[in-house]
């Protein structure tokens, strides 16, 4: 990809992508022609994309929610004007297969998605598509790639376990070996014959090799996580005022989240 993909980029070219195709004076999902429908978390991906970071430590080392920050303020207020334009794009509601839909018929630039739902909905798609990086904020900004956590991505072990040195050796051979082998294969071969273009698979490996957690997307510390994603697309009109109200709460729900990792330990 030559130059980075930022979000002003993609923000210019979503600029004159909507259009009333039945000329009814109505934009609806089902007949026109949007610039991007999101999913709902789409707020939180570009927020950790941009650099940002909901949970951080101080020099004394103390964990804070930090999405008040200046910095925090500026990307949402940025974001609220950039995408919150309705006429022109969607968020996801109802089922899949009806935004997946609008992007497969060709009446849609640009569709928020997971690598499987990709697969899902995009396979048999005629026309070429392409696939591209979560946007960054600033051109000499890493790509970071916000994992889904909401589908099994974890190994549970049962306190009955016993040979844990074992059961430990096991998980990172498995590790090991998904990362060398199942990675690639997924990317090349299953990827490879859904998407259309070259670029798309060097694409791909750059978001694998890149892929982060933010912890507030996870945990929604006292809706902290919520309230960002909605206020990214101007659903929040007052940001700061709506934080101030569930800060100590969320502050209080990290703190308790701390508490209970170190008795874990």
């Amino acid at each position: 990809m030559e130059g980075k993909w930022t979000i002003d980029t993609m923000a210019s070219m979503m600029k004159d992508a909507a259009y009333d195709l039945n000329g009814d004076g109505k934009m609806k999902m089902q007949d026109d022609r949007f610039a991007a429908i999101w999913g709902h978390t789409f707020g939180n991906e570009m927020y950790l994309a941009a650099g940002l970071h909901a949970v951080q430590s101080d020099s004394s080392g103390n964990w804070t929610i930090n999405i008040d920050d200046a910095d925090s303020v500026d990307f949402i207020l940025k974001c609220a004007d950039l995408f919150s334009d309705k006429s022109k794009m969607l968020v996801f509601t109802g089922t899949n297969a009806d935004h997946y839909k609008v992007f497969t018929e060709g009446r849609l630039l640009f569709i928020d998605s997971t690598v499987a739902n990709t697969i899902f909905y995009v396979r048999g798609m005629e026309q070429d598509f392409g696939i591209l990086p979560i946007p960054v904020l600033n051109e000499g900004d890493p790509y970071l790639t916000e994992c889904n956590t909401w589908l099994p991505s974890g190994i549970a072990v049962p306190i009955t376990a016993t040979d844990t040195e074992r059961l430990g050796l096991i998980m990172e051979t498995m590790a090991v070996y998904s990362y060398d082998y199942l990675l690639p294969a997924v990317a090349e071969k299953t990827l490879g014959k859904v998407s259309h273009t070259n670029t798309d698979y060097q694409i791909l490996t750059m978001t694998f090799n890149n892929a982060s957690f933010e912890l507030n997307t996870i945990m929604d510390f006292g809706g902290s996580s919520q309230l960002l994603r909605s206020a990214c697309f101007g659903a929040v009109k007052n940001f700061a005022s709506s934080y101030e109200k569930i800060h100590d709460a969320a502050q209080k729900a990290l703190d308790d989240f701390l508490a209970a990792a170190e008795e874990s330990d």
